[in-house]
């Protein structure tokens, strides 16, 4: 016979739900959801239960990403949108998926984003529609492909001048998942001394789905090689 069907979730925002997919509900008295933290992935990384890169590795490219329940499917359009938002390093690093509208843009320059760097030329919002103070960069890189060292290179440099003048740093590509998440993943490895394993698994933990290429993947352990040439 089968038991009690379980109670129906509760109470979960946006942020808690991307990185804590459909937990139990606690019969304790509900707190106010906090998004995870790059400490928190970190933590989550090193937990035994945690899968290797090698287990990870052995999985399909595309990973299925969790469903998304009713509270997120009746969130108007826009408002979607801004909660797709994920700080990879809060006040440093943001990815997203592709803005395309000028809502879109200000809702990133009412998170003090000041700068925009675009990997889907071919899905990014109107020059026409940028705030003053968000500056744009695109840096092409093909979908599903393995992004360059020269690309990597390219992003590693602006960042650099970002950090120095605390500018904070938004990517993107179509879905903020693939490339946008390889390249977070790469800030992670050279501004955060990261390994590679502890990076994607990071990002992965922070934006369900991402990196979504063995290719991908590599351009992460890529970049570790070249910081850390053998002696």
């Amino acid at each position: 016979m089968l038991g009690p069907r379980p109670a129906p979730y509760r109470n979960r925002s946006v942020q808690s739900l991307s990185a804590h997919s459909f937990l139990a509900q606690d019969p304790r008295p509900a707190q106010a959801p906090t998004a995870p933290t790059m400490a928190d992935a970190e933590t989550e990384v090193q937990a035994p239960s945690t899968p290797t890169l090698e287990e990870i590795m052995e999985r399909p490219p595309h990973q299925p990403l969790p469903p998304l329940d009713q509270e997120l499917l009746a969130m108007p359009p826009e408002e979607f949108w801004v909660s797709d938002l994920r700080w990879i390093v809060p006040g440093q690093l943001c990815v997203v998926r592709a803005p395309r509208t000028r809502e879109h843009l200000d809702a990133l320059a009412r998170e003090n984003v000041q700068h925009l760097v675009t990997l889907s030329p071919d899905v990014m919002p109107k020059p026409e529609d940028f705030p003053k103070k968000i500056k744009s960069t695109v840096i092409p890189v093909e979908e599903f492909d393995m992004p360059t060292d020269d690309a990597v290179d390219q992003f590693i440099a602006l960042c650099e001048k970002a950090i120095a003048k605390k500018e904070p740093v938004c990517v993107h590509c179509r879905q903020g998942r693939g490339r946008a998440g390889a390249f977070a993943a790469c800030y992670l490895v050279r501004f955060q001394n990261k390994t590679p394993e502890v990076a994607i698994n990071a990002v992965r933990m922070l934006r369900p789905g991402a990196l979504e290429t063995l290719g991908q993947e590599r351009s992460v352990k890529r970049l570790h090689k070249r910081l850390n040439p053998p002696k």
